[in-house]
């Protein structure tokens, strides 16, 4: 087979995937709008019910950056009195569990796991949308040196976060 007829043949085929992805409606989660025509929104600090301190500040980083890299212009706002709705939630748990062993007695790695649930209400107290028991876990390496195995920790609590705060974005826009 001559190499023009291989290189159009892949092209057709490519073409022809593209075609049907989009025929199928297929899209991106977190592509839609705000529920209910929300266009500005405060951001509570969640509620948090762990012995885990600081996860709450964590987590609203987190979500103040999702909204404002994937959101529309301006969908944050820092004055209640001047958004449509609120988003807060809880954070229900921070779980530490042993993902590895070293020794019988010792880990290698653990894995950090946290549970939330979130909503979305409007200023007249009409919940919007909520999600409840959102969940995210990350590994981390447990060392030798007791403050490099913290450092681990925090770093996968900021990641477990940050997938948290993706997916409470992506659902709270999906239009489901």
């Amino acid at each position: 087979m001559r190499r023009a007829d291989l290189s159009g043949k892949i092209i057709a085929i490519g073409l022809l995937a593209a075609l049907t992805i989009a025929a199928c409606g297929y899209r991106f989660t977190g592509g839609g709008e705000l529920p209910a025509g929300v266009q500005r929104i405060y951001l509570t600090i969640f509620t948090n019910r762990t012995s885990e301190l600081g996860v709450e500040s964590v987590l609203a980083a987190q979500l103040t950056n999702q909204f404002l890299y994937f959101g529309p212009s301006g969908v944050l706002v820092n004055d209640r009195s001047a958004a449509d709705a609120d988003l807060s939630g809880v954070i229900a748990t921070v779980r530490i569990y042993t993902a590895t062993l070293r020794t019988q007695l010792s880990s290698a790695e653990r894995r950090v796991v946290i549970t939330v649930a979130a909503r979305l209400t409007a200023t007249d107290g009409k919940v919007l949308w909520r999600a409840d028991g959102l969940s995210a876990a990350q590994p981390y390496r447990v060392e030798a040196d007791k403050s490099a195995t913290e450092a681990n920790r925090r770093a996968a609590i900021a990641i477990a976060a940050g997938i948290l705060a993706e997916t409470i974005y992506n659902r709270m826009t999906s239009n489901f």
